[in-house]
């Protein structure tokens, strides 16, 4: 069942608030400098983050985030690849991001699992006009009378 579905059974109001999450990670040797990258290389991370805030049709506060911070200037506006130039950009700037969260369990001195985290708020409203393929892999948490609902996708 997809999220939307999950999202249609519990019946919430389109301007209801959300928030987005997808977590991905990998066991690093984090006693080495490019441990970020490799996780990055291997989960596809900003891919996946940079195909969901860039389309059009879903409106969010993570590319808001990146545009307020500069980070998109550098972007041709020739809409074309876009999507590819935000990946890159969050794949090189990852600790800037507020909607981004990273963390270590560390094993032993030198190896351990880095999880990475992207956290993109939004309206219910936002992810049912989306196109479905858009949240495989993604849950949501939302806010209820009697607390936090968490919905995975």
């Amino acid at each position: 069942m997809s999220l939307q579905s999950k999202l249609r059974e519990a019946d919430l109001a389109a301007d209801d608030k959300i928030t987005l999450t997808y977590s991905a990670g990998a066991d690093v040797v984090h006693a080495y400098d490019d441990y970020m990258d490799s996780v990055l290389e291997q989960t596809g991370f900003a891919d996946i983050v940079a195909t969901v805030i860039t389309t059009s049709e879903f409106p969010n506060e993570a590319i808001s985030e990146m545009r307020q911070g500069d980070f998109l200037e550098d972007y041709e506006r020739d809409f074309s690849g876009f999507e590819s130039f935000v990946s890159k950009v969050l794949s090189e700037n990852m600790y800037e991001f507020g909607f981004v969260d990273h963390t270590v369990e560390q094993y032993d001195y030198k190896r351990g699992f880095l999880t990475l985290e992207a956290n993109v708020e939004t309206t219910v409203g936002s992810v049912m006009e989306s196109p479905e393929y858009l949240f495989a892999g993604w849950s949501t948490t939302v806010p209820t009378k009697i607390g936090q609902l968490k919905i995975d996708g």
